[in-house]
């Protein structure tokens, strides 16, 4: 009690600074009209009680609005006293209500997007950001998922559409309900006794794993929405309710600057709590830079990129897209280190390692899928993992992943027993004995030119491809394949018309049947 005593002695003095200055937001009536059976009525009666919050004039609470960056930062500030000393003593007369908020909050090191962008305080704050906030508060330099373990741990949530990282839904937009619920659970705990400042260095949290829950990510596809097409044609909530109608789960889309990685983190959040994860490819040029430390640098800029945009909202980033195929030489298929060449092998690594490094200076939960290779490309990643090169150098960078990705066409034949001019090899055996990693299929197709659409669509779940996935998934580890692709596009210049659907975005072909009805008969 001493504590909210307090509380509500500190803002006396700066007005309530929340929904205030310039808001039509005033003290509380004694009864608020429209919280009376919210689910949050008594977490709304406390803040308000405590003057965390303040009501509108017109006697509402508007719990379901939208609460901004800078109004989170203002409750969460208000719960400690050490905090409040600092904010009274940046405070000047005529400057804006958030700026001695903002001033505690560079002092106590708190992820704030509105410190070096003011523009952004007065934007809407999500879920995300609340879970950092508040593990910034007990002194913990989390990323999103890390910030979400430890909510859980806390006790301070359960979730919004499950108790696990992405059921907790990082990306969705937070209101003032939810904000004061998060702030009730904070304040009330006995060891809130003092803001701490949140450590320089970002770390793991150890209990993350802990709420990744069960993945259902076996089938999925492969979509192009930075490219357009068809795509910018279906809105996000119908290409989601066409992938559930199949019954796919995961859905890998390319990005390859901050700009594509903004788009598909919305896409991320219409798809949030629906069960079907985004998964995005990173796809830089490395053979453009001069050199493997411009592609590092180029890489580390596209990574970071990402994870600014998609932490919290995806829990799998693919690294590059076939890289492999720009360093091979001409007519080698791929199974020995001098099928490729060295300079471009090594800009290809340089771009991979700077976009893992970049990712990594942002989610440090999340995990990597090594470039999508194709065929019998396996000395590329071979090299990668061993700190070898083409010319026969040892001791050189490795790179490490967590899911060996790789693709897989008609044309290609047998997975596990595919013939190069060196001899033939059971891919998936190989994949597995080398790297020990799951091994995804992030792309799997039939080539447009084997015959008419429902040979394909044959083709596309016989033996030879996803009846052979499907049964041989345990034996080697497979988790999950992606079937290339979701639409048409070669009126738009893209790959190939591969789609399920037509380049309208809405016509069926029949491999859109054939694969709804082997999903529906085998699950995994």
């Amino acid at each position: 009690m001493r504590r909210l005593r307090w509380l509500a002695a500190s803002v006396i003095g700066l007005a309530i600074l929340f929904l205030a200055t310039g808001s039509s937001a005033s003290k509380a009536p004694v009864s608020l009209s429209d919280v009376k059976g919210h689910w949050a009525e008594a977490d709304i009666r406390w803040a308000v009680q405590s003057n965390l919050v303040l009501g509108y004039k017109d006697g509402t609470f508007k719990p379901d609005n939208p609460v901004t960056e800078a109004e989170f930062l203002a409750m969460l500030l208000r719960i400690y006293p050490n905090a409040m000393n600092v904010v009274h003593a940046a405070a000047r007369p005529g400057v804006n209500w958030t700026e001695p908020f903002y001033e505690a909050g560079r002092r106590f090191n708190m992820p704030l997007l509105g410190l070096e962008e003011p523009a952004k305080r007065t934007l809407p704050a999500n879920r995300g950001l609340a879970a950092k906030l508040i593990a910034g508060a007990y002194g913990f330099h989390y990323d999103a998922f890390g910030s979400i373990a430890f909510l859980y741990e806390m006790g301070f949530s359960k979730g919004r559409s499950g108790k696990t990282l992405l059921g907790y839904e990082a990306g969705r937009g937070m209101t003032r309900a939810e904000a004061v619920t998060f702030l009730r659970a904070v304040a009330l705990k006995p060891d809130a006794k003092e803001l701490k400042v949140r450590a320089e260095k970002l770390a793991a949290n150890g209990a993350t794993p802990r709420y990744r829950g069960i993945e259902k990510i076996f089938y999925g596809t492969n979509g192009h929405q930075s490219q357009g097409g068809a795509y910018a044609k279906v809105s996000f909530a119908e290409q989601l309710k066409q992938l559930k109608d199949i019954g796919l789960t995961i859905y890998r889309n390319d990005i390859w600057d901050e700009r594509t990685a903004a788009q598909l983190a919305r896409m991320a959040d219409v798809f949030a709590g629906s069960g079907v994860q985004i998964v995005p490819v990173l796809t830089p040029n490395p053979q453009a830079e001069n050199g493997e430390n411009e592609a590092y640098d180029k890489g580390y800029q596209v990574g970071r990129a990402a994870a600014l945009q998609l932490e919290g909202r995806v829990t799998y980033y693919e690294v590059g897209n076939e890289l492999e195929n720009w360093v091979i030489l001409k007519g080698r298929d791929g199974v020995r280190p001098s099928d490729y060449d060295n300079a471009r092998f090594a800009k290809a690594r340089g771009a991979l390692r700077g976009m893992i490094d970049g990712i990594r200076s942002v989610d440090v939960s999340s995990r990597i899928n090594i470039s999508g290779s194709s065929w019998l490309h396996l000395a590329f990643v071979d090299m990668l993992w061993n700190g070898t090169q083409p010319d026969g150098a040892t001791g050189k960078p490795v790179v490490r992943w967590d899911t060996t990705s790789w693709h897989w066409y008609s044309d290609m034949g047998d997975i596990t027993n595919a013939c190069g001019e060196s001899g033939c090899y059971n891919v998936l055996q190989e994949l597995k004995d080398r790297f020990g990693k799951p091994i995804w299929l992030t792309e799997f197709g039939v080539r447009p030119t084997l015959g008419d659409d429902n040979r394909i669509a044959e083709h596309l779940v016989s033996d030879r491809m996803l009846g052979q996935y499907a049964s041989v998934a345990k034996e080697y580890d497979l988790r999950s394949v992606m079937v290339y692709s979701f639409y048409d596009d070669a009126a738009y210049g893209g790959d190939g018309n591969y789609g399920l659907l037509k380049d309208d975005g809405v016509t069926k072909k029949p491999a859109y049947s054939r694969l709804k009805e082997f999903i529906r008969t085998h699950p995994m």
